[in-house]
């Protein structure tokens, strides 16, 4: 495509002077713009759109450019009739009579109010590159629905303009075919989209659940929604992220519980609430995730691990669950309906059973955390969207919550319910006494329990908190089994693997303010020459009674020679295993070598 824009813009005579407003203000330019209006008119030429439209016309020179390249084309152009952002009140006039040869036509609007462009479809949509990073930002996401090609006029008029495209570029890069660069008196930014006449990318558009189930999609699941990454390197067999290993632990799953996954994705709760002995059901409306999910343990799915594709408020089992799990599912449906989800959740719970909740983001604190972030980076000189959200969280975010809001839909539910915040795998826990004003603004994690019988914070917080250990209750804790390697490069990380049993009646867990990590020590000729390795979370956590495969990073020593590796198990600010409980340790011989 560059070779051929390059090809015609050589060859081609046209000067748009000849049909330049002989009155313009910036009548001194004129001779600097025969180079940039070559290239606008090479752009069309190549593109052969049958329909253009363009976002600030001011005198008309792109459009007769446009037409000039391309005479068969159909051209709408959008001015504010304004003199704000380059623009020229009156200058509509010119446009009109230098067009009149051809099939134009003008609307005096502004689009920063608008929510869709006129019309339906367009094959090139040309954006104004004067306007503020926001202005560009808003007009590119107008086009990003209409236009088979956008071209974004002005690249390097100002870093603000430049990286509010780049921004755009990001967050839409799905709905992208690929973008080019062209460099000149103001460069261009040429997009091809793969978007279609009825897409709808923006948040005012009203929404329903519903009507987004096909977006749901395996592109979704295994490349944007949260945890991807660690379900690919496990397969979906560890549970990794944060949020899902809180939800874990305050569920608490066992043997003979009955467990409900609503929402369930990929099925990496609801997998490891069947390993800890639970009977467990993941629901899910995306055929796309349940079939990933029977993909990934599909060795494993039977009478105690099921997933089903159905909407909640549809679902019908004549089951009632011990837990019922929604994580990051209460801000995927639409608000109407929240209620009547709610609803249907507390049915299918057994008396004094829990539906056990987390949601993402914290709105309060999601959009006050951005505010004050552009402001900073304002002061800088630089730029930041006002809309920090990605594209899968603008089309299917229809109902984020603030804590008060889930509060009270969950008292209209429940007989009791308690609702906190938290950051990740960090959460303050229920009554945590922070005060609520800084609270709100700082965790953007909202958890929340919920139930028919008395909700107990103490319990809850005990659940995600990790307190002092006797090491005298410890002693059934062992490593069992390990996977590391026999030979190491000098001051090289790599990642092993450690199966932990915890033969105590005591759990453990790397939750704060005393979290239990895996680490270890290296020996060399029987003396100790690294006490503190690095540490590796146990995550999740182990219950009395339960066996557990973790991975464990681990640094070689900084000179070459033969040592020995004592993998262990270390308390922060309490004490390490290895020194209360010898038996707890793997020792294993690594050879340390340095490339010459």
């Amino acid at each position: 495509m560059l070779d051929l824009i390059s090809k015609i813009k050589e060859s081609t005579a046209f000067d748009f002077r000849e049909y330049a407003y002989p009155m313009d203000p910036l009548h001194y330019l004129f001779d600097e713009w025969v180079d940039y209006y070559r290239t606008k008119f090479a752009i069309c030429q190549a593109l052969k759109p049958n329909s253009i439209l363009e976002i600030g016309v001011r005198y008309g020179y792109s459009a007769v450019t446009f037409l000039s390249a391309f005479p068969s084309a159909h051209y709408t152009g959008i001015d504010n009739n304004s003199a704000t952002f380059g623009g020229q009140v009156g200058a509509l006039d010119w446009a009109r009579r230098i067009t009149s040869a051809y099939a134009a036509e003008f609307v005096v609007a502004d689009t920063q109010k608008l929510s869709t462009l006129p019309g339906s479809y367009y094959d090139l949509i040309h954006v104004d590159g004067q306007q503020d990073g926001d202005g560009t930002f808003h007009d590119m996401e107008l086009a990003i629905e209409k236009g088979k090609w956008i071209l974004v006029d002005g690249f390097f008029w100002s870093r603000e303009n430049m990286l509010s495209a780049t921004f755009f570029l990001e967050k839409y890069r799905s709905l992208i075919d690929g973008a080019y660069i062209i460099p000149g008196y103001a460069g261009d930014l040429l997009v091809k989209t793969k978007t279609r006449p009825d897409l709808k990318v923006f948040r005012a558009h009203p929404r329903d659940h519903r009507s987004l189930r096909g977006s749901y999609d395996e592109q979704y699941f295994l490349h944007d929604c949260g945890g991807f990454m660690g379900f690919k390197a496990y397969s979906g067999k560890r549970l990794t992220d944060g949020r899902l290993i809180v939800l874990y632990h305050i569920g608490n799953p066992g043997k003979g519980m009955s467990i409900l996954d609503v929402g369930c994705g990929r099925g990496e709760l609801a997998y490891a609430c069947y390993q800890a002995g639970a009977t467990v059901v993941g629901v899910d409306y995306s055929s796309h995730a349940v079939e990933i999910a029977r993909q990934a343990y599909r060795e494993d799915c039977g009478d105690h691990l099921q997933f089903v594709e159905s909407d909640i408020l549809q679902f019908e089992t004549s089951k009632r669950f011990d837990v019922i799990f929604a994580a990051d599912f209460i801000e995927h449906i639409s608000t109407p309906l929240l209620d009547a989800t709610l609803k249907k959740i507390a049915m299918l719970l057994r008396p004094g059973g829990r539906v056990v909740i987390h949601t993402w983001p914290n709105r309060l604190a999601y959009d006050y955390k951005h505010r004050m972030s552009r402001r900073q980076i304002r002061s800088l000189g630089s730029y930041l969207p006002r809309n920090q959200r990605t594209y899968y969280e603008d089309l299917m975010h229809i109902s984020e919550q603030t804590p008060s809001s889930l509060r009270r839909a969950l008292r209209r539910n429940f007989r009791s319910s308690e609702v906190w915040v938290g950051n990740g795998h960090t959460p303050l826990g229920p009554g945590n006494g922070a005060p609520i004003k800084k609270t709100l603004r700082e965790y953007d994690s909202i958890f929340a329990v919920a139930s028919d019988s008395v909700v107990n914070c103490g319990e809850i917080a005990k659940s995600i908190s990790q307190a002092p250990l006797d090491p005298e209750k410890m002693s059934g804790v062992r490593i069992s089994a390990a996977v590391v390697p026999d030979t190491l490069q000098a001051d090289e990380t790599v990642t092993g693997t450690v199966e932990v049993a915890n033969g105590s009646m005591t759990s453990m867990s790397s939750f704060p303010p005393h979290p239990v990590h895996l680490s270890y020590h290296w020996y060399r000729d029987g003396e100790l020459v690294c006490r503190d390795g690095l540490r590796s979370p146990l995550l999740p956590g182990l219950n009395s009674g339960q066996s557990q495969a973790y991975s464990v990073w681990i640094k070689a020593p900084d000179e070459a020679g033969a040592y020995e590796l004592v993998l262990t198990l270390v308390q922060e600010f309490c004490f390490w295993f290895s020194d209360k409980l010898p038996e707890c340790v793997w020792q294993h011989n690594v050879t340390v070598t340095r490339i010459q």
